[in-house]
């Protein structure tokens, strides 16, 4: 299903039931403000009236205010037309939802709220693909913006209503010729008490895959009578869902706050749950699914459907144990504990609900916490996963914080799809910059440089690097970086090659050990140096110095690279379990007057009474090359003897140094 393989997708979803938050907690006062005046018989008053009416627009409306709403951020998130989407979904909604009489009248075909999911994702699915090819066709020159915006969408909307008007009529007439089979009849000979556990599934399912009310759905599948037939002893099937399998609302939801409070460190997650606790305790629990959400959440479907399942055999087999003599009546928002206590005017069903809520609690439990757990991770790097080879080493760490607004996290997945996107249409390939020894008019070594191959054959440097390492998938890069040069060196080897390779590895990869075992498997044996950042010593510093021992225990070499660049190279001198010190082009650029070539040399004389062999980056002008000399450095990397070169340019490029 795509809507469950794409996060853009649940993140509008989700977005847009958040941001009726404020409506469904209008909504939940007025049902209980509505019970409350009824149970006191306060019925001659405005508020009264006010209440039902609320109520009655609740019934009509809801689905029509979250089908414009999931429309309108779908669009946002798009980013298509935002006025055009909801109202084509809107136009589409109201053909179907609301059929109008001859007499004025407006009749809810209240069978038909699935719409309010499947027609915003139906419409923007339509919307999107049509305008996208409609776009590359479409010239309007001479004219402003939003006139333009405006005719480019003409088609695209007439075409994407037609379509959905078709689509949805299809759609509508199947169901309506296999409901004219009768193909439930059989339900209705079933006994009362398999029929409750259907009712259970089948409607807990369509209220997670369609926010259509469980209720409903009970008339719509088992018929008006189904609720009113005795399930147990003298309590009929109504009231021993509601208060004793549903309670809470649909999928015993105040299991999953509870669950939630005590069990549940997220703070955006608590927040929802103590907001929704005290409408959930009268059994309203519109704001914890559609806030959290429940909906089309398929991390929480399992308990949402097992938790009342759970419940139902508990409380079936404690009152075939402890039958009640009279029947009874128990409204539907009586909070739980009470209705537990009006059903024989003691505690003895007060404490079925309790072991009932603590069974729930547990069940609901490991789901919301693998939740919490999706919550702070990202999966939109798969396809560039794949594409790389590295699926099976790669380690998800994208956290998203959930205090963010669901905008913030919206633009962070633009920005990594467009990143992909880029990634997957180019090819990545490792290019090789000598450094040259210049007291022996020799090659000392490469290093290995990422570069990327557009389509048209362009070769680009990483400019992507730094939102690399900003979302925090460095090792995906160094994981391809290392399969890549195993590759090449194996390709040298085969012709009597055997260079001397330097590869960057970030520093979340060096205080990684899974990272520094592939590095230790692919090049032993090989003659690898590992450079590392100034910066990395300042993170984690005891695992670090770990595994750079063991790195040198299995016959790497330690460079540290672009040293000067940052400020706290100095104070690491005499602790850097290095071989090498690279001396970063920043310092060289501010050789121009004589205080910056005083500190070039001053630098470069510290490293070598360490003990340090020094490489000067980032050479390219005769003036540099001279102070580099006088610095006393006997090797350099930079262009002004060579830019970074192919893999299969190595050999011939040692040879004509040789030669000259």
């Amino acid at each position: 299903m795509l809507l469950l393989n794409n996060n853009l997708w649940l993140i509008s979803i989700r977005q847009s039931f958040l941001n009726l938050l404020p409506y469904f907690i209008m909504i939940g006062l007025s049902i209980l403000s509505y019970q409350f005046l009824e149970i006191f018989e306060l019925k001659n008053n405005i508020f009264y009236e006010i209440n039902k009416k609320i109520l009655n627009l609740y019934s009509f409306s809801t689905p029509l205010i979250i089908s414009t709403s999931i429309s309108y951020f779908l669009a946002k998130n798009f980013d298509l037309n935002r006025p055009l989407i909801p109202v084509v979904n809107f136009l589409i909604f109201i053909v179907f939802y609301w059929e109008y009489k001859d007499t004025n009248e407006i009749n809810i075909n209240l069978n038909l709220n699935f719409l309010m999911i499947i027609m915003p994702i139906l419409t923007v699915l339509i919307y999107k693909n049509i305008s996208k090819y409609f776009y590359r066709f479409s010239q309007f020159e001479n004219i402003n913006n939003e006139l333009k915006e405006v005719l480019v969408s003409i088609i695209p909307f007439l075409i994407t209503f037609i379509l959905c008007l078709f689509i949805i009529i299809i759609f509508i007439e199947i169901t309506f010729y296999l409901s004219s089979l009768n193909l439930f009849n059989f339900l209705f000979n079933l006994p009362i008490e398999i029929l409750s556990l259907l009712n259970l599934i089948i409607s807990g399912f369509i209220w997670w895959a369609t926010g259509i009310h469980g209720t409903n759905l009970v008339i719509v599948f088992f018929g008006e009578d189904y609720l009113k037939q005795t399930l147990i002893g003298n309590i009929d099937a109504n009231i021993f869902i509601n208060n004793f399998v549903i309670y809470g609302g649909d999928g015993s939801t105040l299991a999953l706050i509870f669950a939630i409070i005590f069990f549940i460190k997220d703070k955006f997650i608590r927040k929802i749950a103590f907001i929704a606790l005290p409408f959930s305790i009268f059994n309203i629990n519109e704001i914890i699914l559609f806030a959290l959400p429940i909906i089309l959440n398929i991390r929480l479907l399992l308990p949402f459907i097992l938790a009342p399942i759970s419940n139902f055999f508990v409380a079936y087999l404690f009152f075939y144990l402890n039958p009640i003599t009279e029947s009874i009546t128990i409204s539907w928002v009586t909070p739980i504990f009470i209705s537990g206590y009006l059903v024989d005017n003691n505690f003895t069903y007060v404490y079925l609900q309790i072991i009932q809520l603590f069974i729930a609690v547990l069940i609901y439990l490991p789901f919301i916490k693998n939740y919490q757990k999706y919550l702070s991770e990202n999966e939109s790097f798969e396809n560039l996963k794949n594409s790389l080879g590295i699926k099976e080493h790669f380690e998800k760490t994208l956290h998203l914080n959930t205090i963010k607004t669901q905008q913030d996290i919206i633009n962070e997945e633009k920005e990594i799809e467009k990143l992909i996107k880029e990634l997957n249409n180019g090819e990545l390939i490792l290019y090789y910059q000598p450094k040259i020894d210049i007291k022996k008019s020799t090659i000392k070594g490469y290093e290995a440089l990422l570069r990327l191959k557009k389509n048209n054959g362009e070769i680009v440097g990483p400019y992507f690097i730094e939102k690399i390492e900003k979302i925090g998938y460095e090792k995906i890069i160094d994981f391809w970086v290392i399969n890549q040069l195993k590759k090449d060196l194996l390709f040298w080897n085969k012709n009597n090659f055997y260079p001397k390779i330097s590869i960057n590895i970030s520093p979340e990869s060096i205080s990684n050990s899974n990272v520094i075992e592939k590095i230790i498997k692919e090049f032993k044996g090989f003659k690898v140096d590992i450079e590392i950042l100034e910066r990395t010593f300042a993170k984690e510093m005891n695992l670090f110095l770990e595994n750079i021992e063991r790195l040198k225990s299995n016959g790497f070499t330690i460079s540290v690279d672009d040293f000067g660049a940052g400020f706290s190279s100095l104070q690491y001198l005499n602790i850097l379990p290095a071989n090498t010190i690279k001396l970063d082009r920043a310092l060289i650029i501010n050789t121009k007057n004589k205080s910056g070539r005083d500190l070039y040399k001053s630098i470069a004389s510290m490293c070598q009474l360490q003990g340090f062999e020094v490489i000067a980056e980032g050479i390219e002008t005769k003036e540099e090359f001279e102070i580099v000399k006088q610095s006393n450095i006997n090797i350099i990397q930079g262009f002004y003897f060579s830019k970074a070169l192919p893999f299969d340019k190595l050999e011939n490029y040692e040879k004509e140094l040789e030669k000259n």
